[in-house]
């Protein structure tokens, strides 16, 4: 509701008290898409990083490495992947 009316700030701030909860993927993908709405590409990489940090698994790398990849930030994601060691996927 934040967004649609045009107030981002509040946005903002309800997403980051629910990011304090460590929700699921879902919630970090919506504070993404949010940002990435904005125009915020380098707000919602940041976001990343924090979900990464939340949720070390290898899904969540990916994820983030896959978004890159549509955002044509080829060396982001090849970052990602080496981070993990993943050349061969």
């Amino acid at each position: 509701m934040e967004e649609i009316a045009g107030n981002l700030g509040s946005a903002r701030k309800i997403f980051e008290r629910w990011m304090q909860w460590e929700p699921d993927d879902a919630a970090w993908n919506s504070y993404v898409k949010l940002e990435v709405r904005a125009g915020e590409l380098a707000r919602a990489r940041d976001i990343h990083e924090r979900y990464i940090a939340c949720h070390v698994t290898l899904r969540s790398y990916l994820k983030v490495a896959r978004w890159e990849e549509k955002q044509d930030q080829v060396r982001g994601a090849k970052k990602r992947r080496k981070k993990l060691n993943l050349q061969h996927w």
